[in-house]
């Protein structure tokens, strides 16, 4: 792979999109190549290399599956086990001819998303970072309402791996953590993949990760999930991800049980309507026509992606310390560089288009309280808009606006994570809206006495 020609394919959309750090790793056969781009942090401006750590999001999958895979492989679970065999008190139900019928759950089913838990249950994962993490977010799941019959239909829950990781905890008695660093990371020689954020501190350069703001990637230092980590929390650095691939392909030497272990994930199972084309496996996507295997993450301040081609020795690898589509889109692209006619365009991700939508809408509110609250308070009722009544419909709809966004744009009734995951501008626009028609509500209402 001419390399030369990566960067300058790669540079520009960087640039432009203003992505403060990434790491690539590029994989042909025996030969592996590291391009690395911007920054750590913005604030201290180190660079970026191949040792740096990004949060990995939901490329983390993969390593849980290996490790559910490992135990069934030593005869200690089957993944044709129920889970309440080993979380007795985890009764999930579905509705059917209205009455609530309690529902088991197979371990198989979470392995491939197939337990029908509700994808939106992402948002009300604990947001700490503690031993009880795990527990508590699988205790408030313990009677949840599926939104299938388990084993019949592919729902994409990344609680699906979470409970997998207790189920781990149950087993071995031991953390998540440990079993994964002591089973699957150092085993296949992965030193420098972390699974708590003060390690990752403590050993390694952890990257500070970012979110569009106001038309700029910022700064934001975002929860560390532990609830979550099984299904999206994993640290990594390009240097281990070079590594992963080549595992994947089967060029590392990892000996005959973890080579087995990997061709099984590989197995894809159900077709997947949000990738058509493709099918789930344990911890990836597998194209159904080629051998060609990828999986993305995104965190709310970090993104990745990884795709491969087992037969054919190659592999692409992109982490990123913003989360942007960018990364799925460069990790595509990558080999089309030298073929500029096979590139596909660039389109702007949902994050973007709505960061610019309500960044606008900022501007907009702070015109129109520039413009009211002092035309009221020298004495014009009327204003721009109307009377009192107008400004308190005004207020009235920004207010239930505010109240409903979180469910139309994550599912969700908790601001807390919608906030989490989006723009401030969209707050901010909100309250902008509030505070001027409510303001100029008070103004024609004090006026009129």
């Amino acid at each position: 792979m001419n390399i030369e020609k990566v960067d300058q394919f790669i540079r520009p959309f960087i640039n432009n999109r203003k992505i403060p750090g990434m790491a690539v790793a590029i994989v042909h056969g025996d030969i592996v190549q590291f391009c690395e781009y911007g920054c750590v942090d913005k604030k201290s401006n180190e660079k970026v290399n191949d040792l740096t750590l990004f949060e990995i999001g939901s490329m983390s999958k993969a390593f849980t599956a290996l490790g559910i895979l490992w135990l069934e492989n030593k005869g200690t679970i089957s993944c044709n086990d129920n889970v309440k065999q080993y979380i007795p008190w985890f009764e999930p139900y579905f509705i059917i001819d209205k009455k609530r019928m309690v529902r088991d759950i197979k371990i198989f089913d979470l392995l491939y998303h197939t337990s029908g838990i509700p994808f939106q249950t992402l948002f009300n994962i604990p947001c700490y970072n503690n031993g009880k993490a795990l527990h508590d977010n699988i205790w408030r799941m313990r009677n949840i309402k599926l939104v299938a019959e388990p084993g019949v239909m592919y729902h994409y829950s990344s609680n699906n791996y979470n409970i997998l990781a207790y189920i781990i905890e149950q087993v071995t008695q031991e953390s998540y953590e440990s079993y994964i660093q002591e089973t699957i990371l150092h085993p296949l020689g992965l030193f420098h993949t972390y699974l708590s954020r003060e390690e990752a501190l403590k050993r390694g350069t952890l990257s500070c990760g970012h979110k569009l703001s106001f038309l700029r990637q910022r700064s934001y230092n975002a929860p560390f999930i532990r609830g979550n980590l099984a299904g999206g929390y994993i640290m990594s650095c390009i240097h281990d991800m070079g590594r992963w691939l080549r595992i994947q392909m089967g060029i590392e030497d990892i000996g005959e049980e973890y080579k087995t272990l990997i061709n099984k994930s590989h197995e894809g199972k159900y077709d997947l309507k949000e990738n058509p084309g493709y099918k789930i496996a344990a911890g990836w996507h597998i194209n159904n026509d080629t051998d060609v295997i990828q999986y993305m993450g995104s965190n709310p301040n970090f993104s990745s992606k990884t795709i491969f081609s087992p037969s054919k020795k190659w592999g692409i690898c992109v982490l990123a310390n913003a989360n942007s589509s960018l990364t799925y889109y460069l990790a595509d692209n990558i080999l089309k560089c030298s073929k500029p006619k096979l590139i596909s365009p660039y389109r702007a991700d949902v994050y973007q288009r709505t960061d610019l939508f309500f960044t606008i809408l900022c501007g907009i509110n702070t015109i129109s309280a520039i413009l009211v609250i002092p035309g009221l308070l020298l004495e014009k009722p009327n204003g721009i808009f109307g009377n009192e009544l107008t400004y308190l419909s005004l207020f009235v709809f920004w207010s239930l606006l505010t109240l409903v966004t979180p469910y139309f744009m994550k599912k969700t009734f908790r601001w807390k994570a919608f906030y989490i995951w989006s723009s401030p501008a969209i707050l901010m626009a909100y309250t902008l809206g509030i505070i001027t028609m409510l303001a100029s509500f008070i103004i024609c209402m004090l006026l009129s006495i």
